[in-house]
């Protein structure tokens, strides 16, 4: 990214997805209201949910609820396709 250049969706969404996994809730809110996706799969296929939960960030897991956020298991028993995915 050039300087001066705003983040592109996929560098906002992936920084929230970072933010889940770290459990900083204050961080990935303000990712999430500048247009993170709550569905994208990261590394793995997991989702924000998902990595939250495996890091114990009890605090993200009940908030990233809030906006409807759907882990892993939750997309596939749904029969909704997966977000898209990056490594």
């Amino acid at each position: 990214m050039e300087s001066g250049e705003p983040p592109s969706p996929a560098d906002v969404t992936g920084a929230f997805w970072g933010a889940c996994h770290g459990g900083h809730l204050s961080t990935a809110q303000y990712l999430h209201a500048h247009g993170a996706d709550p569905h994208w799969r990261g590394y793995d296929g997991l989702t924000p949910l998902d990595v939250a939960r495996g890091q114990g960030a009890g605090d993200v897991v009940r908030w990233l609820r809030g906006p409807g956020a759907a882990g892993a298991a939750e997309e596939t028993a749904s029969g909704r396709p997966p977000a898209s995915h990056r490594q």
